[in-house]
């Protein structure tokens, strides 16, 4: 026999980015018969959802900003990369150039 889950209330708000972006919803349910649309209500269920959209936007953020960091520094390697070759050519030149000079 399947259990049954006596839900009486229900609410579910968005839980928006701070730049307004819709980042998922915050479900809430009870037993108990609630009135639900009381702006009192509404505005507790809003206070837990603008923190916890706030927290993992953080995180969002941090891993865009880690993978932008990544790509800065292998850009950074293969700009190192491409100079040397002309670098380590011109070093050669300039000493065969030196070494028929007599210096």
């Amino acid at each position: 026999m399947a259990p049954t889950y006596l839900i009486h209330s229900y609410i579910s708000l968005p839980a928006v980015r701070p730049d307004w972006e819709h980042f998922d919803i915050l479900c809430a349910m009870g037993r108990h018969h609630r009135i639900v649309s009381e702006r009192q209500t509404l505005s507790m269920v809003r206070s837990f959802a603008d923190p916890i959209a706030m927290r993992l936007d953080g995180g969002g953020r941090q891993d865009l900003s880690d993978r932008a960091l990544t790509n800065a520094n292998a850009e950074a390697d293969l700009r190192e990369q491409f100079m040397a070759v002309p670098r380590h050519d011109l070093r050669n030149a300039w000493r065969l150039r030196a070494r028929r000079r007599g210096f």
